[in-house]
This record gives structure tokens, sequence and C-alpha cells, in this order.
């Protein structure tokens, strides 16, 4: 199976998603490849700190999407693709092949807009893919509790056509400090247990929710 993390806008938590849910499978026994494919390399250099077994592929160009994509979910129980800001064909690519999209979005106003476009190049790819698929996850992030602009996310979040995952991750500082730290949040000492608990609920329900539409 292969998961992308997809959104138009950068900034959104496309990474940190993609990281720490590799990071999950993987204590969890499951053997995962990475698909890198953000300019920045984000997910590669995060992992190459961590010093875990997770296998990392960088990828910049649809072609390369295509042609090693597949061949990769074939040597892994689980590929994670971090899919690039914006909309161009390297995005579409991923979206071509991959099994689940996931689409995390943050609490403003530009956020809710490219997570709307995000839906509507979802939709595209499933009718040339004559189908259903991609899958499709809507992921609540960077949540204030009880502010206008989380209460307006989980509002519009509901009329965008795809899931919302019933877990939302909230604005803490410990997920911006992960990857300086090279870790996950669960190996991040001292860290918020609400932080470690949201996390790893995702993670689980992101799981959950592929697993059942197979």
């Amino acid at each position: 199976m292969l998961i992308a993390t997809t959104n138009s806008k950068g900034g959104v938590g496309k990474s940190t998603i993609a990281v720490h849910l590799a990071a999950w499978l993987h204590g969890q026994g499951k053997h995962v490849i990475v698909i890198d494919c953000d300019t920045q390399q984000s997910c590669s250099r995060w992992l190459n700190r961590f010093n875990v077994e997770i296998s990392t592929v960088q990828m910049g160009t649809p072609d390369e999407v295509f042609k090693y994509g597949l061949e990769l979910v074939s040597q892994a129980d689980m590929v994670i693709a971090d899919g690039p800001a914006g909309l161009a064909e390297l995005t579409r690519a991923l979206l071509m092949i991959c099994d689940l999209a996931l689409v995390p979005c943050g609490p403003s106003a530009l956020d809710l807009e490219s997570s709307r476009i995000t839906v509507e190049v979802i939709q595209q790819a499933r009718r040339i893919r004559k189908g259903d698929l991609p899958r499709a996850l809507f992921i609540p992030n960077r949540l204030q509790t009880n502010t206008l602009l989380a209460n307006e996310l989980m509002a519009v979040s509901s009329r965008l056509g795809i899931p919302v995952t019933q877990s939302a991750l909230r604005l803490r500082q410990v997920y911006a400090n992960a990857p300086g730290q090279g870790q996950v949040v669960w190996n991040i000492p001292n860290a918020p247990s609400e932080a470690v608990a949201d996390m790893q609920i995702l993670c689980q329900e992101i799981i959950a929710y592929a697993e059942s539409q197979q």
C-alpha cells in the first residue's frame, strides 16, 4: 500500500505526519519505505538523523514516481510518500499511484483554500483512474482550542467531500522541535503526554482506515 501526504500549500504538516507515520509503522514491526518528493528533502534529512532502519528514496520527477513507485510497494509492507508543496505534475503523479492521500490542513483561510484545491485534484485523479482511488483523509492540524479559526476549520472540513479524521493535531511546540532533534515525539524526553497520544492515535486511525478500504 502507498500512502501519500498531499496539499498544495507548504507548512501544513505533510512531512511531520509522514515521518511519524513511518516511524509508528516501523515500531509495529512493518517494513517501511519512505518516498521523499519534497525539494527540501525534509523527510530524508529527518529520518537520517533519526537513525532507524527506514529506507528513504528521493524522487524529483513524475517519471521517477511512475517508474519506481509501484516497484517499491512490492518491496515493503507500507510505502509512505511525502508530497511537495504545490500541485505540480509530481503531486499529480503521486495521486495516480497512491492508495490513500492524506490532506493535512492548518486553521487559516489560505490553508483551507489550498485544501479545497487539493481535494479537487484528488477527484480529478479518481476520474482518470476510473474508480474510487485514491482514497482520501482530511487531517485538521495545528488547532488551538476554542478559537474561531479552529472552529471554522472543523466546520468547513465536513463539507470538503472527503472523510475527516476523528483525531486532530493541536498546535504544540514539540512537533516543531522534533525535526531539529531528529526524533519523533514519543522519543523526545519530557514531551507532553497529550502530544504523544494525539500523534499515535492519529497514526492508528490512518492505518485502520487504510486497511478497512482494502
